[in-house]
């Protein structure tokens, strides 16, 4: 791995995202209560589009910045985390757009 200070600076932005998504998680998670139902299912379809392409991403990241896993298969992960949370982003917004037409 690099010096300290390479590890420190992987380790803040991705630790600030790992804390910055799993608010955004909870809020939203929150909110599905407030709204009708199809805007729970793009609710909760945008809670799993976090969940990958964000939390689960810095997560591995900030586990790679800590040595707790080696960076070689960290494209791999990264590369599938946001194609999946990419789907469900993709899937939200033609579910939402549905009663608009």
């Amino acid at each position: 791995m690099g010096s300290p200070l390479d590890n420190l600076q992987n380790l803040l932005p991705n630790l600030f995202a790992v804390v910055g998504s799993s608010v955004a998680i909870i809020l939203l998670i929150a909110l599905q209560g407030k709204v009708d139902k199809e805007l729970r299912t793009v609710m909760r379809l945008l809670v799993l589009g976090i969940f990958f392409a964000v939390f689960a991403h810095a997560g591995f990241e900030l586990a790679v910045a800590l040595e707790f896993i080696s960076e070689a298969p960290l494209m791999k992960i990264m590369g599938t985390l946001l194609s999946i949370g990419s789907v469900f982003f993709i899937i939200a917004g033609l579910i939402g757009l549905k009663p608009l037409e």
